[in-house]
């Protein structure tokens, strides 16, 4: 009657399509948030305006804040504004919008909570989202992995350099001791080539003479020129034996082959009394029975060159040598009260002789040392410092 029609009208539309379409949509979101929160670099999600839309957890974790703190908000107001980096807003507001792309960009920042980190920034402009991803790996222990292994490597290439200087000055060192043990026997050649001639060629020379006359006075019969002759022949003899022995003995004593320094040093005092009248007086804390043979017949005949030049320099009869322990080393002081001498005034290396100073060279190489304190009319004070355990120096 009202020109109405009663009913209604039911319209069918088919959303197949858009559901398939919007559940592949939320599979790929999922997808997409998995793989974001699996990811070791933090990663920060921006909208258009620099503001964070989401972070990931590997963000939270390595600067400390939550998402409260985080979502919603201005990139630089992050963390009491701790994000508000210069170099960051540089990548952001300048580079980003032309290049829609930023990699591997290097940034350091001390946090207040985490302190310094220096991190490496990845940024990516997705225009169909309008949305910004920013990428950042935390690279601190890295670098200070590369700083420490630098550091090394300089150290390394350092002592490197150390040790072939040291290889080197060795090697000159040998070489100057091999040409100087050259000399020294040398030397000992000429000192013994001379004693034999002048002194012990002299004696048998004259023993042969006496010989002669001995024979002559037999054909003559002069008993008593006979008799005297003879006894003059027996004391040549017998000085010839006596250099003979002592010639034998100061090649090598023999008192050094199993007695401690001490014992050896009282025969010496011996020696020097009678073939040079230097009274020497030992003190020693123990008698230092040295297990290292070398180390033992090395300091004998330190001590023995050191006495040789009080005798020849010193003008005078007495001297003193003592001995005592100190550190893990033995502590030798020969000293007189002799002339002395300005130690400064002395040429290095020409103060003694050949075979003083290689004695002194392997001395430091066995990790000695030795010490001069002189002055003219106040004596002469020599401290030789070994080692009980004498090590090689490389």
């Amino acid at each position: 009657m009202d020109n109405k029609i009663a009913g209604v009208v039911v319209t069918f539309v088919d959303i197949t399509e858009r559901k398939r379409a919007e559940e592949e949509i939320r599979v790929a979101r999922v997808y997409a948030e998995s793989i974001v929160e699996t990811l070791h670099e933090a990663l920060l999600v921006l909208t258009p305006d620099l503001r964070v839309k989401s972070a990931n957890s590997s963000f939270y974790e390595q600067f400390q804040v939550h998402p409260e703190q985080t979502e919603g908000r201005l990139i630089y107001e992050l963390g009491n504004n701790q994000w508000d980096i210069p170099e960051l807003r540089v990548l952001l507001e300048d580079v980003l919008p032309d290049n829609k792309v930023f990699t591997d960009y290097e940034v350091s920042h001390d946090f207040e909570d985490i302190g310094e980190r220096v991190m490496r920034l990845n940024g990516r402009r997705l225009d169909h989202v309008q949305l910004i991803l920013l990428a950042v790996e935390d690279i601190t222990e890295r670098k200070q992995a590369e700083a420490a292994l630098k550091t090394l490597n300089e150290t390394l290439e350092g002592r490197v350099t150390e040790r072939t200087e040291q290889v080197r000055r060795s090697e000159d060192l040998i070489r100057q001791m091999a040409s100087r043990l050259t000399l020294a026997e040398q030397e000992e050649r000429r000192r013994i080539s001379q004693v034999l001639h002048d002194d012990l060629q002299q004696l048998l020379y004259g023993i042969q003479l006496k010989i002669g006359f001995i024979n002559h006075s037999l054909e003559t019969g002069e008993r008593e020129q006979r008799l005297t002759q003879a006894e003059q022949s027996i004391t040549l003899i017998d000085n010839a034996i006596t250099m003979i022995r002592q010639l034998t003995v100061d090649l090598s004593p023999p008192v050094l082959t199993h007695e401690g320094l001490t014992d050896a040093l009282d025969w010496l005092v011996t020696q020097m009394k009678e073939l040079h009248g230097l009274q020497v007086k030992v003190e020693a804390e123990q008698s230092f029975p040295l297990a290292d043979d070398s180390l033992r017949v090395l300091l004998f005949q330190i001590i023995r060159e050191l006495l040789f030049n009080v005798v020849k320099h010193a003008a005078t009869d007495q001297a003193r040598v003592t001995l005592r322990e100190e550190a893990g080393h033995l502590v030798i002081q020969i000293s007189d009260e002799g002339r002395g001498f300005e130690v400064e005034a002395v040429a290095p290396g020409r103060e003694h002789g050949f075979g003083l100073r290689s004695m002194l060279e392997r001395l430091n190489l066995i990790g000695g040392q030795m010490e001069i304190a002189s002055r003219p009319g106040e004596g002469t004070r020599v401290t030789v410092y070994a080692p009980l355990t004498p090590q090689q120096k490389s």
